[in-house]
């Protein structure tokens, strides 16, 4: 399984992955991550993870490699076979976010990297319909490409009866994409308490900052709050 990040990262891909993985372990099949970078730090520093990928994968001799993100550029370039999973595309990335000198600097690259993962893939997965809409268009993908949706673990995920004040919850570790400002003022029109769980803040009696949270404790913050507030600007697994 090869992301970006370490698996332990709050990121959807790799709650996505690390889950992945859980579930073939569950089923007596050996299965273990790869990843890029601990941090992002700079684009060097990046470059030089990814190319450093294909050596990792090579040491543990593996069956089927599955790539998620550009994490799996690296492996498109080597001529190996991988399965790949769009979670998202890079262009609807950029076009959603507002432009910064930086967006501008790597759009290009990212966006060219993408591209030669989802056409050089022996098989290719979305999370969506909709994300298989846009890399079927943006990246004149003609091959089959097949929809596995996210699940969801009933046995950790489930509604819970709650007493006292009305909450709502934000998660999020991008508060830009996910709007977390807009969430933030919707919560005090409305005279709701909010929690923000994912990114670091300063609390006040409307707004409540948990930081980054571990993925094992979601289940219990999300069965704190009555109502989820998630005014992104751009999701591939739309609800």
């Amino acid at each position: 399984m090869v992301t970006t990040s370490p698996l332990s990262a709050a990121g959807g891909v790799e709650n996505v992955a690390r889950n992945i993985i859980k579930q073939l372990r569950i089923r007596g099949i050996d299965a273990f991550g790869v990843h890029a970078y601990e941090r992002y730090s700079n684009p060097v520093k990046s470059v030089l993870g990814f190319r450093g990928i294909p050596r990792i994968v090579d040491e543990h001799k593996p069956d089927i490699v599955h790539t998620h993100d550009n994490a799996g550029y690296w492996i498109a370039k080597s001529g190996r076979d991988f399965v790949h999973t769009s979670h998202g595309t890079w262009i609807n990335y950029f076009d959603s976010m507002p432009s910064t000198a930086r967006d501008r600097i790597v759009k290009r690259p990212v966006i060219s990297m993408e591209k030669k993962i989802v056409n050089e893939a022996a098989k290719n997965t979305a999370v969506s319909f909709f994300v298989r809409a846009s890399v079927r268009k943006q990246y004149k993908i003609h091959k089959a490409i097949e929809v596995v949706h996210n699940g969801v673990d009933t046995g950790k995920f489930f509604p819970a009866d709650r007493k006292g004040e009305p909450a709502a919850l934000w998660v999020g570790t991008n508060p830009v994409l996910k709007g977390l400002d807009l969430a933030i003022s919707a919560a005090r029109l409305a005279k709701i308490k909010l929690v923000v769980a994912g990114v670091d803040g300063k609390s006040d009696k409307d707004v409540r900052f948990l930081g980054k949270v571990k993925p094992e404790n979601m289940p219990a913050i999300y069965r704190s709050a009555d109502l989820l507030v998630f005014p992104s600007l751009y999701e591939s697994y739309p609800i």
